[in-house]
């Protein structure tokens, strides 16, 4: 992802926890209303150094 200028995942360990909640969530779900809350989960805490220039 870094290398494309698309960001790095990385699970804070203060959002761990969480993370892993909405991961389980998302496994045994088949709505994608839990599939929205994990990546809008991911989005906030998890991805850093997006680079938005084209």
């Amino acid at each position: 992802m870094y290398k494309y200028g698309v960001g790095l995942l990385s699970i804070p360990e203060a959002d761990f926890i969480t993370f892993n909640e909405y991961l389980s969530n998302y496994y045994h779900s088949d709505q994608a209303s839990q599939e929205r809350q994990l990546l809008h989960f991911m989005y906030d805490h998890c991805i850093f150094g997006i680079d938005y220039q084209s």
